[in-house]
């Protein structure tokens, strides 16, 4: 789930007291590296694409990289507050409470026969943190959002809200 907080708050407050020795510098930190201890840690604001914060250990001799994250999440730091830097292609520790939802909303979509797409995605969103809006007005332009159809959306409506009183 992601973080409401901007990313340079983020950095500040929730992830920089974590680190070992944090240094500001601007609106980037610099600390003692979470798995090698050396001072070469730096997380940052990204300067291009989407990612939330970039997070790197300029040590040559450790080889850092594939287990940063999971060394920041094991300090405390949320997955939300780190965003996606770094989890592709790598040796990422994903967040146990995310992957437990995901894995029962998996079963749950696995054990219900002749469940509807629309169903599916619901119930996957939900996993991944989305409130689902029990009011129709609501829920239609919600459904949409997550990539549902709009006549499927007031189907699922029919389904998954209560009527009005």
């Amino acid at each position: 789930m992601a973080c409401p907080r901007g990313a340079h708050q983020c950095r500040a407050d929730d992830i920089a007291p974590k680190l070992r020795d944090p240094e500001p510098d601007g609106g980037d930190w610099e600390a003692r590296c979470p798995v090698c201890g050396h001072e070469t840690f730096r997380i940052s604001k990204p300067d291009r694409s989407g990612y939330r914060n970039i997070w790197a250990c300029a040590c040559k001799k450790c080889r850092c990289k594939p287990y940063l994250r999971a060394a920041l999440l094991a300090l405390g730091i949320l997955p939300g507050c780190l965003g996606s830097y770094g989890t592709k292609g790598g040796s990422a520790s994903p967040d146990p409470a995310a992957v437990a939802m995901l894995t029962q909303a998996v079963d749950d979509i696995l054990d219900a026969p002749r469940l509807k797409p629309s169903d599916m995605r619901i119930v996957l969103a939900e996993a991944r943190g989305h409130k689902v809006p029990a009011d129709k007005r609501a829920f239609v332009p919600w459904a949409m959002s997550i990539g549902i159809g709009r006549r499927q959306a007031y189907d699922a409506a029919d389904r998954w809200c209560r009527p009005a009183d």
